[in-house]
């Protein structure tokens, strides 16, 4: 009785946002004395054939467009390089879809603006490149002043389990669209988030306090959010003055009488709140 051998290159869907990767199978077959043979099984092989380096793909370009009754359809050009395996289309930086050939077709609100991106992947380990030069659609909704700034969102509310925190807010609105939030912690940038909620990690013993800033497709940001504190001691009263600066110091340097400069100091103020400086 022989045996015979098979490697069998495949693609499969493995992950949303990768969707391919090259995986080997083995295929058993047997042969009998009559030289009949029949399948004994498929093997699983690993998905990474040799050491091999593959250079990421590069962005790709031309992305071209519109927009017709609730429908869009872009178009673009593979970049340069390595081979893409796929492209994986972005509405206003969030993932919707991947494609394995230069063009989309998909569902669209006529009444909302929408920045669409492309980036592409292939290789093995798959690498991602940087997004497309990004297109606006519908183009009738694009308006002629580019400077307006998303909304003030609203104020964050805390949920906050043992040391974990999650934080959620009101949406900010936009001429065109919002793309994401700048979130601050303790006066500090802390990350970016592109939905109006962000989970994190803090020391349930410590005081911190949250505000967000909305961005949109323009790099346009609104005014912050009022704060939230942690943990909440009730309402704030604003009409609290500093306490008055004390100690205050200093000394000068003249020359034949004449004031070259004066330097000045003194104890530091405190607040209810916090101090924000001096005048």
């Amino acid at each position: 009785m022989k045996k015979m051998v098979n490697i069998i290159n495949k693609s499969v869907n493995t992950d949303d946002a990768i969707h391919t990767s090259p995986i080997r199978f083995v295929r058993f077959a047997r042969f009998t004395g009559n030289g009949r043979s029949s399948i004994a099984g498929l093997l699983l092989l690993s998905s990474t054939v040799g050491n091999f380096a593959f250079a990421a793909p590069s962005a790709p370009t031309g992305l071209d467009g519109a927009v017709n009754q609730n429908q869009v359809t872009l178009s673009w050009t593979a970049g340069s390089g390595d081979a893409s395996d796929g492209f994986n289309i972005y509405a206003n930086g969030n993932y919707i879809d991947t494609v394995f050939d230069t063009s989309y077709t998909g569902p669209a609100d006529t009444n909302s603006l929408v920045s669409y991106t492309i980036v592409a992947f292939g290789g093995d380990p798959v690498e991602f490149s940087s997004a497309s030069s990004a297109i606006e659609l519908p183009e009738n909704l694009i308006p002629t002043d580019l400077t307006v700034p998303p909304s003030q969102p609203g104020t964050p509310v805390a949920v906050v389990n043992e040391s974990s925190v999650t934080l959620s807010w009101e949406a900010s609105s936009d001429d065109e669209a919002v793309q994401g939030y700048n979130v601050y912690q303790n006066d500090q940038y802390l990350t970016t988030v592109l939905q109006p909620e962000y989970v994190g990690v803090i020391d349930p013993n410590a005081s911190y306090n949250w505000y967000v800033v909305a961005f949109d497709i323009r790099q346009n940001f609104s005014e912050q959010s009022d704060r939230l504190r942690y943990p909440d001691t009730g309402p704030v009263d604003t009409t609290i003055p500093p306490s008055v600066p004390t100690g205050l110091a200093g000394q000068t340097s003249t020359n034949s009488g004449e004031l070259l400069d004066a330097s000045i100091n003194w104890q530091a103020s405190t607040d209810d709140q916090q101090v924000a400086g001096y005048n």
